[in-house]
């Protein structure tokens, strides 16, 4: 049976065309009014589920009018029907929500755009009553699409008196001292703004692991690292420990936590190595973010070593004074004979401390600088280098996967390949570079000696 068999004659029931043009398109519309058509009202981006909906529009756009000629699709169409009204209410959300953020914006189309979607939205919601039987009455829906583009064109005259888009970044000295790449006060409302309303259910699942909740709210914090260093999935709820545990069980995940296994690796190499001439190996960790590596390799040698824990001097440099106390928190009871904390920016020369090193080790950092920028920094780690000193450090290639809930997020990450890497280290004359990529090709190691 038609699903609109029982619904009292209106003037889009005289007429087999007026019945397809404002009932059935309308519902089939929605999908591409919602999320397509109000965006470009908003002046918001299109994204994934805008086009998505704007597809299925248009399929369907071509495939109503085949009722008129197929007999057989005249039969099956109306099965389909039904469901579309849940694409339908689904869609409607979107759009409501994204009117929502319009208001938020103080954007005066968005007020008769949220009245554009109330009514064509207010029709589907009584025809489905009707349809269900819990009332009688002719057709709504095609009051409610013209109700739509009325209140749309209002829509559109009022765009002009849109305000300017407020700015909407942290501060940058913020951002600059914590390597934090989150710009947006609220990712939510800029997925809707986006159109990626299909994100919004993974980013609520995302912050209920304490590894997704750090990378999304702080971008490339130390904490966002240290999770991933001490490998102990965590988070809220059973389900957010599930989640956390997934990610760091990715091979992204797994590849970021070897470069501070083979840091510790490379410091162990070079103490043992070092002449037994009663002189301490210097070692600058910059930025040194939270030293777990240096903790570990420390235990290591006092069961083992413990002739060449003596021999060892470490010194760290970031520029988050936050950091620092907790690194000296995290260290106070470390058997090192001297550690020293300093408070500086590694790309200015001069606020490195006043010595020289044998060994640098910097990972994390590569990943939030430019080419000129990781350039400068490189010609600074040379500067301070003693002849013969180490160099170990570290670049992220990218994974598309990963990469793509990243961005969406705005936890961005300045990708290189090996290739990427080497030639802007090929600028300074070191006797010696090595570059490998361990086992999944996702992160680059260089051992670079002076």
């Amino acid at each position: 049976m038609h699903m609109f068999a029982d619904f009292q004659p209106g003037f889009a029931n005289k007429d087999p065309w007026l019945h397809m043009l404002f009932i059935e398109w309308p519902i089939s519309l929605a999908p591409a009014l919602f999320t397509w058509l109000l965006p470009g009202l908003l002046g918001y981006a299109r994204g994934g589920m805008a086009w998505i909906g704007a597809g299925v529009a248009l399929l369907f756009t071509i495939l109503l009018p085949l009722q008129e000629i197929s007999h057989r699709w005249a039969e099956w169409y109306p099965r389909v029907h039904p469901w579309l009204f849940g694409v339908f209410y689904v869609y409607a959300l979107g759009g409501l929500a994204l009117c929502a953020v319009g208001i938020y914006d103080a954007k005066r189309s968005a007020i008769w755009a949220l009245l554009a979607i109330l009514s064509l939205t207010g029709g589907a919601v009584a025809d489905t009553v009707i349809w269900l039987g819990w009332a009688t009455s002719s057709p709504w829906v095609p009051f409610g699409f013209v109700g739509f583009w009325i209140f749309l064109a209002i829509g559109l005259i009022r765009r002009g008196a849109d305000a300017p888009p407020l700015p909407d970044v942290r501060r940058s000295a913020e951002i600059a001292a914590n390597n934090r790449t989150r710009k947006s006060r609220s990712i939510p409302r800029k997925l809707l703004r986006e159109g990626n309303l299909h994100l919004l259910p993974i980013f609520y699942l995302l912050i209920l692991s304490d590894l997704g909740r750090e990378g999304i709210q702080n971008s490339g914090s130390y904490r966002f690292a240290d999770h991933i260093y001490r490998n102990q999935p965590s988070g809220r709820t059973a389900i957010g420990r599930w989640v956390d545990g997934y990610l760091m069980n990715s091979a992204a995940t797994q590849a970021f936590r070897r470069r501070y296994l083979k840091a510790k690796e490379e410091m162990h190499r070079a103490l043992s190595s070092f002449p037994l001439d009663g002189r301490p190996l210097r070692i600058l960790g910059v930025p040194c973010g939270l030293p777990r590596d240096l903790t570990e390799l420390a235990d290591q040698l006092q069961r083992q070593s413990p002739d060449l824990l003596n021999r060892l001097e470490y010194h760290g440099m970031d520029v988050d004074p936050e950091l620092l106390d907790l690194a000296r928190d995290l260290t106070r009871a470390c058997p090192i004979p001297e550690i020293q904390f300093h408070h500086g920016n590694a790309l200015l020369r001069e606020d490195y401390p006043p010595h020289s090193f044998h060994v640098i080790i910097s990972t994390g950092l590569g990943e939030f600088l430019n080419g000129q920028e990781l350039a400068f920094f490189y010609r600074n780690v040379f500067d301070v280098l003693v002849p013969g000193g180490t160099f170990f450090t570290s670049a992220t290639r990218k994974e598309k996967r990963s990469e793509a809930l990243m961005s969406a997020f705005e936890l961005i990450t300045q990708y290189r390949t090996t290739e990427d890497l080497e030639s802007i280290l090929r600028q300074f004359p070191w006797t010696r570079l090595t570059l490998v990529q361990d086992d999944t090709g996702l992160q680059s190691y260089v051992v670079a000696v002076r």
